[in-house]
């Protein structure tokens, strides 16, 4: 019997968990892509990807999380990102006491590059996606497989989630998940999916065919699943949650949300403003801003840059009605007639501002995804 720390009361308590005997040290450098899984069934078996990078404290206990699914037919693919702390080999032992795992050790380079590096080495129609400091419970994979079966056959599906350590637990993350929990159960995702990332990239699992149709991962300087996700939408994939909370996230202050520029708020909203010109939303098209916020005066400055016409900001705060950002007037949001010909952006980051925007639209007649965009 093994202590490991316990994924609900991290910091605070410490859970017995069975495992196995380690076996002695070692480079085990392997690459199962062309084995079967066990019991593997062909329109059922997943891969899950596993990128690790210098996560020792977390690794053992993810880990153990993944190889209990109740799913049988799945495979870990890890790829060690140039550890340096003994992630590497804490892989090769899972590795050689459970043929369900491959491991292939490369130098350092990023966390794309090792996704990519897991894609090379996969050849299932599912793929999961997995984090070295993320906890599983057993049903998560079986779950989302289901879903994923679904007649719609949605290109990607989530699960809810739980944060851990509740320390480290601030007011944004709090709403975050709240937001994120509640948009799946309610099948927004598709429509909010620019306010922020709708499903959390810890709990992706995607049809492999789907995603070799969008190009894979890539990286742009910012987020490379919210990218990802966007680009499933953009080729008519559909997205889908489970509402079973299946899913702790844990929250450390060397986290890459922490300290990657990718993760950083403007590396959010570019992304955000390339899925719109993708779509071709923008093209030919003035845009009114609704609020005057920081995101607000960075995306008119963006779209005056390309040659767009700002049309005009849209506000309800009294202090900032009249004035002209960029030489653009701003106006007051109660006596503004919404012009039917241009594409309305709403640039607030509040419930009550979006529920605003949204009822003021609707009643002079516009469609959403289509003259009008809920961005922040």
């Amino acid at each position: 019997m093994t202590l490991v720390p316990d994924p609900v009361n991290a910091g605070t308590a410490w859970a017995p968990v069975a495992l196995l005997p380690y076996p002695p040290r070692g480079r085990f450098t392997g690459n199962m892509a062309n084995q079967t899984h066990p019991g593997r069934d062909p329109a059922t078996a997943v891969d899950v990807w596993l990128p690790v990078y210098n996560a020792s404290a977390t690794l053992g206990c993810a880990l153990e999380s993944l190889l209990r699914q109740t799913h049988g037919a799945m495979r870990i693919i890890a790829v060690d990102d140039g550890s340096d702390d003994g992630s590497g080999d804490i892989l090769d032992a899972f590795a050689a006491r459970d043929r369900r795992m491959s491991v292939t050790h490369l130098a350092h380079a990023g966390l794309v590059p090792a996704l990519q590096a897991c894609a090379e080495r996969s050849d299932t129609a599912f793929v999961a996606r997995a984090d070295a400091d993320d906890v599983y419970l057993k049903r998560r994979l079986s779950l989302q497989l289901a879903r994923a079966r679904a007649d719609d056959r949605p290109a990607l599906v989530g699960t809810g989630v739980r944060q851990f350590p509740s320390a480290m637990i601030g007011g944004g993350m709090r709403a975050y998940t709240t937001w994120v929990n509640a948009l799946g159960a309610a099948g927004h995702l598709h429509r909010d999916r620019l306010i922020e990332c709708p499903i959390v990239h810890s709990t992706f699992l995607f049809r492999r065919d789907a995603y070799d149709r969008v190009g894979g991962y890539r990286d742009t300087g910012g987020p490379e699943d919210f990218d990802l996700l966007l680009r499933f939408v953009e080729a008519g994939g559909t997205l889908a949650s489970v509402p079973d909370v299946v899913t702790l996230w844990r929250l450390h202050e060397s986290s890459l949300q922490k300290r990657d520029r990718r993760y950083r708020p403007e590396a959010f909203l570019r992304t955000k403003l390339d899925h719109l010109r993708r779509l071709e939303i923008i093209d030919g098209r003035a845009v009114v801003i609704w609020g005057q916020t920081h995101a607000g005066k960075w995306l008119a400055e963006q779209l005056q840059a390309a040659g767009t016409e700002v049309a005009g900001f849209i506000e309800l705060d009294h202090r900032k009605i009249g004035q002209r950002p960029f030489g653009v007037l701003v106006v007051d949001a109660r006596d503004y007639v919404p012009a039917a010909d241009a594409l309305h952006i709403n640039m607030v980051r509040h419930l009550d501002a979006r529920v605003f925007f949204r009822e003021a639209l609707g009643r002079a007649g516009l469609q959403e995804w289509q003259d009008f965009v809920v961005m922040q």
